[in-house]
């Protein structure tokens, strides 16, 4: 496994593999027109001397899209039925052959680590929706993985189906980080996923699952995603886990896919501070940890 990670230097932003500088001018739009046998190699022969310490940012080109899959679990189907109006449309998306597949954010609007997410002032019932996200190459190939976190309205949302374009894209609805994990697929297919949601630093709450639970397979949802859409530049894919929907209606939490998705203590004023870390058995390395703040967006 290889660690990709990118940073805000002066005069722009630069790339990072296992820690340190990849060469100026390397992105990942070029990575991504690579077949994924070729992607390893080609980063293994590339200098890299000088240690990566500036600031992380969100690992995606700015002219990059990041799109999304819902209803990928039966508690997901459920909790969505229970939420809305209109709640067969969700049983419908669950059984039906063609999955729910949305766009969420061009790469510009996504924020890192240490980044705020925000929540709309005008939705009375917001929660974070933390995921594994596939990173995907023109040749429609699963290349690498990250971490992200799909904010939401539910309360728009539930009111009707036809308003999720509002209750899913807006400032600070899409972090992704804190880094790529360049792995094959079979990898983290069985990844365990861990709720724990903290009161004053003390757990109130604990819970888990696992993706092996979700309905559909990486290359099914990748495979939708491509139909009559070409992505020259590669793109990425939330496998959404939202599974402990009813959960977070008890209490705001952010779950923790084996790599461990946690909420930290709330911060002072309008601000709570969120922090997602990973495990290391997972390829992040065990100090990565990727922290973002929510506030209520005007």
């Amino acid at each position: 496994m290889i660690y990709l990670t990118q940073h805000a230097v002066p005069g722009g932003t630069r790339w990072a593999a296992q820690g340190y500088y990849l060469p100026e001018g390397f992105n990942l739009n070029l990575l991504l027109t690579i077949q994924r046998i070729g992607i390893h190699p080609l980063l293994r022969t590339l200098p890299g001397t000088e240690k990566a310490e500036d600031a992380l940012l969100a690992p995606i080109e700015s002219d990059q899209e990041v799109w999304a899959c819902g209803v990928t679990y039966l508690r997901s189907r459920d909790a969505r039925k229970a939420e809305s109006q209109v709640g067969d449309v969700y049983q419908m998306v669950y059984e039906a052959q063609r999955p729910e597949i949305f766009f969420k954010s061009v790469g510009w609007r996504a924020v890192g680590f240490g980044e705020p997410v925000r929540i709309r002032a005008d939705s009375a019932w917001n929660v974070p929706e933390p995921e594994l996200v596939l990173v995907v190459n023109r040749w429609k190939e699963i290349v690498g993985f990250t971490l992200g976190n799909d904010m939401s309205s539910r309360s728009i949302e539930g009111e009707n189906p036809l308003y999720l374009p509002q209750a899913k894209i807006y400032n600070g609805s899409c972090a992704l980080g804190p880094g790529i994990v360049l792995a094959e697929p079979d990898d983290m297919r069985e990844l365990p996923i861990r709720i724990e949601i903290l009161r004053g630093g003390q757990p109130a709450f604990q819970g888990e699952t696992g993706l092996k639970n979700m309905k559909r397979s990486f290359e099914e949802l990748v495979d939708y995603l491509f139909k009559g859409s070409p992505r020259p530049k590669g793109s990425t894919v939330r496998k959404c886990s939202r599974s402990r929907a009813s959960w977070w209606r008890a209490a705001a939490s952010m779950p923790r896919a084996s790599t461990s998705l946690s909420r930290g203590t709330p911060a002072a004023g309008r601000w709570r501070a969120w922090r997602m870390s990973t495990a290391p058995s997972c390829g992040w390395p065990s100090s990565s940890c990727s922290t973002f703040r929510t506030s209520r967006l005007a």
